[in-house]
């Protein structure tokens, strides 16, 4: 029997050595690229390496991702938050892991050397940090853009709460909020003012039944406009739409005409027979993607599912997100 099992051990050695290089990886492995277009470049701090930034690269701690002329990529950590890089963009993974607490929480610290990012970070995240060369966002759980163009520093912040410092002062952005174009001496606190812009969004049916026998075709009405007089704002540009419910299908180009609005067709698919219903509500996000919107906040759509039946028409107040049945 011993004689069996010493000639064996070489064998399980050898299957045993792959597993655990697997495991190594798995473990540090932070997040994954999506959605890319364009040259985009990573330089892998543990191979020391520069390689293409394609759909499904695995990024760990200490990654460098720069975007190219007209480039663009979409970071997704493992929680699902998402980070949205812009052309000419300069981004490092500089810390972070999950934390060893009761709940699932995660600890993030990114680097913003240049260029423009959009976040749509979850709550799970406790802690997640962002600095540039001018400041050191702290984010809880948020929607937020920063940009990083030479020695300034611009911030606005659209659903969630966040704490921006440079080396002068520190201030709490609220919703609706942005600091623009800001050094690393200004008073933060005469910088901060209400976002000029965001993006409406509506359609036909706010209520929706997810175990109907057929996907139900909508319309998504998108419009850049002055969220204290609702008055459109004629500016043509690219949006990113997004959803937390796979179910959603959405188109994936879609752009602003001249008025600055644009109306496209949507599909939700009904889950599957002997699904769980789904918990909470389905939200539907867009922002502009690409820079030069820094003074235009994203916009949010959210549909509320209910059991088989009729469905009831609801109205969303896009300053709130409080819905209400229409008479």
């Amino acid at each position: 029997m011993l004689t069996r099992f010493l000639l064996l051990l070489p064998l399980l050695l050898v299957l045993a050595a792959p597993l655990s290089a697997q495991s190594s990886v798995a473990t540090t492995t932070i997040a994954t690229m999506r959605t890319v277009s364009g040259f985009v470049e990573v330089r892998q701090k543990s191979t020391q390496k520069s390689v293409s930034g394609r759909n499904g690269r695995l990024l760990g701690l200490g990654d460098v991702i720069k975007t190219g002329t007209g480039a663009k990529a979409t970071i997704v950590f493992r929680d699902g938050s998402r980070v949205r890089l812009f052309a000419e963009t300069e981004f490092t993974i500089e810390s972070g892991g999950e934390q060893k607490t009761k709940a699932r929480t995660f600890k993030l610290g990114l680097g913003l050397k240049k260029g423009t990012l959009h976040g749509r970070l979850k709550r799970q995240f406790q802690q997640v940090s962002i600095r540039t060369p001018t400041a050191v966002v702290a984010v809880r759980g948020t929607v937020l853009l920063v940009k990083q163009s030479g020695e300034l520093t611009t911030v606005h912040l659209t659903e969630g709460k966040i704490e921006v410092s440079n080396a002068a002062s520190t201030v709490e952005l609220s919703p609706g909020q942005w600091l623009p174009e800001f050094r690393r001496m200004d008073d933060l606190a005469e910088k901060r003012a209400p976002l000029p812009y965001k993006l409406f969004l509506r359609t036909e049916q706010y209520e929706v039944d997810l175990f109907a026998k057929k996907p139900l075709r909508l319309f998504l009405s998108i419009e850049l406009g002055n969220p204290r007089n609702r008055r459109s704002l004629a500016r043509p540009g690219p949006v990113l739409l997004e959803s937390n419910f796979a179910g959603v299908v959405l188109p994936q180009r879609v752009n602003l005409n001249e008025r600055g609005s644009v109306r496209v067709p949507f599909t939700l698919k009904p889950l599957p027979r002997g699904a769980q219903p789904f918990d909470g509500l389905i939200l539907i996000t867009a922002m502009m993607d690409a820079p030069g919107f820094e003074d235009v906040g994203a916009g949010t759509l959210l549909l509320k599912s209910t059991p088989t039946g009729k469905p009831q028409r609801f109205l969303i107040d896009p300053r709130t997100d409080a819905i209400r049945p229409k008479e």
